[in-house]
């Protein structure tokens, strides 16, 4: 019973990274094509593989909150004029 249990778990992993996989690449095509963005998405790319690869305890949701973070920084740094919000 343990195993058909253990196999139900491994096949769910495997749908929820697929949906994750299919909800990036539909970001992917819709994100701007600059050099900071793909920037972004090669060093996220990068440190999710080293991390999975090494097995470091770190979580991927943090990752993208330090994109998200970098990337909100650049974006104010980079405007010019206008009303920040």
């Amino acid at each position: 019973e343990i195993t058909i249990i253990a196999s139900a778990f491994k096949g769910i992993k495997l749908a929820v990274g697929l949906l994750i996989l299919d909800a990036a690449i539909k970001m992917i095509k819709k994100m701007k094509k600059n050099a900071f963005s793909r920037t972004i998405l090669l060093c996220s790319f990068i440190a999710m593989l080293l991390i999975n690869i090494f097995s470091w305890n770190f979580s991927t949701i943090s990752l993208i909150l330090i994109a998200a973070l970098i990337g909100l920084f650049v974006f104010n740094i980079s405007k010019k004029g206008g009303v920040r919000a």
